[in-house]
């Protein structure tokens, strides 16, 4: 694609790996619908039937080294796969989208404002050191889930206390109303993934090893760090017969053609980047693929207020970006049959999400504003981008082309890591950044990632007393209707506040051997997850015919 726009490296150079083949890690997509929004889809999975039996190894491939293994400071996303293995979460959601009892057998909200939550945990369970995993391991678990500072510090910020004095048992008050607390504390969340108490005491040991109750421990001796992750079967695991695999082995992988020579040639058993670019070949080579919708990829603007970029302060300017875009034309030359194009920050089936397109494609009424704001000539913006989620930068290169038409000339600098990318945001330096936020994970999680003051995408700390507002009585109210209108209230505020410039949605794709039954995905979890807390759950060795 010919482009104005100029691309700068920052930090170290990209191989080729990582300059083509990320698009799976984050590129995922409903199926096209015309220009509005995709419609809903159910559980995908494989079709093969599970043996029964216990494997000797699964192989998975995953683009890279996981952001980091701690889970309190890992990303929600595939990555996740590092710490669901090791970790086992208080409740467990499954493929479908329901929550079922995991360490945590019991849950409840206490009062009518939720406000107050209430587990009971499951009895006997230890960690895979033998440590008891009982309510005060829980209580220091979450209370440093609070205050890592990490992605999910946002979902406990209204935490004010933990209740350990009943056995067994653990209530929690929250300061302001928070209705998702089973999505947070489930493995999605990842809030609810318990860490041994005896590893906090030395918070950077998360890094280099595995501190859970869950099915499987890192194996330190063997795993190459960047290469090949080696998990072996935790012998202390509360539900052996859950275990399908004495081993788990994720290897890193990262150029699309690589991924898919693994696959056809069974050095792997299944794929979790799988691209639009190869996934007929991989259905051609006898691979199931396994697709689910998964994020939206766009323009997120975070200078809200014209800190850095005062242009973008501006309402008017955030719109012209939103109106100067030609999604369909982006996302079909991008990801093709496997996008449908949007301008919501949610998903289709998400509460709060709306019917029509709000920035239907109109030039000319972009360039009107842009001259009603005072910037008809346009002006300069860098922008931020990585190559590990926006492969060779081609959405940030096509927005850049689009963009340039109304006078607003774009500047591209590549991060070669995800740390960095994240640590540059943070620090300020960009006023804008390409990225790809998950699209089913509700509109309160998306506003504590994405809107919550002085987080990573919303470093320079905007607030909208409107958006807030609609949040919080959707918080407060126990009526499902009444949660809906507010969410679509905030959803139309956000739109016309054109905080964020959604262009496609695009679909999450696994390439699944012949010798592993079982995976599978959805619109309602579409986070791949080789484990399960029950016999019939979770990644399986296929039965032979």
């Amino acid at each position: 694609m010919k482009t104005s726009a100029s691309t700068r490296s920052r930090g170290r150079k990209t191989g080729r790996a990582a300059l083509i083949g990320v698009l799976a890690t984050i590129a995922f997509t409903l199926s096209a619908c015309g220009g509005g929004a995709p419609s809903a889809t159910t559980t995908t999975g494989s079709a093969k039937t599970p043996s029964g039996e216990v494997g000797e190894t699964l192989t998975v491939q995953f683009l890279s080294s996981p952001i980091s293994m701690d889970p309190a400071k890992t990303g929600i996303g595939p990555g996740q796969i590092f710490v669901d293995l090791a970790y086992e979460p208080l409740i467990f959601k499954d493929p479908d989208g329901k929550y079922q009892p995991d360490l945590a057998t019991e849950w409840k909200y206490t009062d009518s404002t939720n406000t107050g939550f209430s587990l009971t945990l499951r009895e006997g369970v230890t960690f895979a050191d033998g440590t008891p995993l009982d309510n005060q391991a829980v209580a220091k678990s979450i209370q440093y889930f609070k205050d890592a500072k990490g992605p999910q510090s946002g979902d406990l910020a209204a935490l004010t206390s933990i209740d350990t004095a009943e056995a067994n048992k653990i209530s929690l008050k929250f300061s302001a109303p928070t209705p998702n607390l089973e999505q947070v504390f489930s493995q999605v969340g990842l809030a609810g993934q318990i860490i041994n108490p005896s590893a906090l005491t030395n918070p950077k040991s998360l890094e280099s090893s595995t501190a859970g109750a869950g099915q499987y421990v890192l194996n330190t001796s063997t795993t190459v760090n960047g290469q090949k992750y080696v998990f072996d079967a935790n012998p202390k695991y509360w539900n052996q017969e859950a275990i399908h695999y004495k081993h788990v082995v994720i290897q890193s992988i990262a150029e699309p053609n690589a991924i898919l020579s693994a696959a056809r040639t069974g050095q792997i058993d299944v794929a979790l980047s799988g691209t639009s670019t190869t996934a007929a070949a991989a259905k051609s080579a006898g691979l199931e693929v396994v697709a689910a919708p998964y994020t939206w990829s766009g323009l997120l603007l975070l200078d809200r207020d014209g800190t850095l970029a005062p242009q973008l302060g501006d309402q008017r300017v955030r719109q012209a970006i939103n109106y100067a875009i030609d999604r369909d034309a982006i996302r079909k030359a991008i990801i093709g049959e496997y996008g449908g194009t949007t301008d919501q920050v949610l998903s289709p089936s998400m509460p709060g999400s709306l019917d029509d397109m709000t920035y239907s494609f109109d030039l000319d009424k972009a360039k009107s504003l842009m001259q009603e704001a005072g910037y008809a000539d346009g002006f300069a913006l860098t922008v931020s981008d990585t190559t590990l989620l926006d492969p060779n930068t081609a959405l940030g290169q096509a927005l850049a082309t689009q963009l340039g038409k109304i006078g607003i000339k774009i500047t591209i600098d590549n991060a070669p890591t995800i740390q960095q990318f994240r640590g540059d945001l943070m620090n300020k330096k960009y006023a804008a950044t390409v990225w790809s936020p998950l699209a089913g994970i509700g509109m309160a999680q998306f506003a504590s990632t994405y809107m919550a003051p002085n987080t990573t995408f919303n470093p320079f700390g905007a607030k909208d007393e409107q958006v807030t507002s609609a949040l919080n009585e959707a918080a407060a109210t126990t009526d499902p209707a009444a949660r809906d209108a507010a969410l679509k209230r905030a959803q139309e505020r956000v739109l016309d506040l054109a905080w964020f410039a959604p262009v496609y949605w695009s679909q999450e794709l696994l390439y699944v051997g012949p010798k592993v039954a079982n995976v599978r995905i959805s619109e309602h979890n579409n986070l791949p997850n080789p484990v399960a807390p029950t016999k019939d759950g979770g990644w399986q060795p296929a039965a032979t015919k």
